[in-house]
């Protein structure tokens, strides 16, 4: 661009130099040290900042370290946990085995047991039935016993009436005959004494006879 000329009233002031030396001397000294001060300020603030980072890296480290043993603490204590509660369920696997065979053992020994007594029950009911068997053997036994006794006193009366030879023979038919406690036998015996006849014999004879008979059958 080139310059725009001078009004024709405008008459050109000269150029004065003086104001901006005494400008320039007048300006400060410590204008050229401002730049400088801000830079240290900066520089210090840095090294802070940087300090701080150094300590708060520092302190991440240690955390980091003591985090890091602690983890390898606590896995090496869920490792021996794990072991523990490895042994612990073989223990407690074997128990429940022990349990289950001990449970069973348990079941069949109860099976026997009730076994043992439902047996014991027919044991004793046969046994009852066997005594009263027996007792019932017994008692026909003694019946029975008394019947022969009785049948052979019969027999030695008999004998000795049909070989009585003398007075001596009918005292001892006498003694047996009230040896039996038989009534009738000793009535028809002391109708015979008392009337000695064939017919009064006969009757003495034939229930003797009988009487053996009938304790025989």
């Amino acid at each position: 661009m080139q310059p725009e000329p001078l009004a024709q009233n405008e008459t050109p002031q000269p150029e004065s130099t003086a104001p901006d030396e005494v400008i320039q001397s007048k300006t400060p000294p410590t204008q050229e040290g401002k730049p400088a001060k801000k830079l240290n300020v900066a520089a210090i603030v840095l090294g802070v900042l940087a300090f701080i980072l150094l300590l708060g890296a520092a302190g991440l480290g240690y955390m980091a370290y003591t985090l890091n043993t602690q983890l390898t603490a606590t896995r090496q204590e869920l490792s021996t946990t794990q072991q523990e509660l490895t042994a612990l369920q073989e223990s407690h696997n074997q128990l429940q085995a022990e349990h289950s065979s001990l449970k069973s053992d348990h079941e069949k020994v109860t099976a026997d047991l009730n076994q043992t007594k439902t047996d014991l029950d027919k044991s004793n009911t046969e046994l009852a039935a066997t005594q009263t068997s027996l007792k019932s053997s017994q008692d026909q036994n003694t019946e029975l016993s008394d019947k022969i006794d009785l049948a052979r006193k019969n027999a030695e009366i008999l004998y000795a009436f049909s070989t009585v030879k003398g007075a001596s023979d009918l005292m001892k038919i006498d003694s047996l005959i009230r040896a039996t406690n038989d009534k009738q036998m000793l009535a028809k015996w002391d109708t015979f004494t008392s009337s000695p006849s064939t017919e009064s014999s006969v009757d003495f004879i034939l229930y003797l006879m009988s009487s053996i008979s009938d304790t025989l059958k």
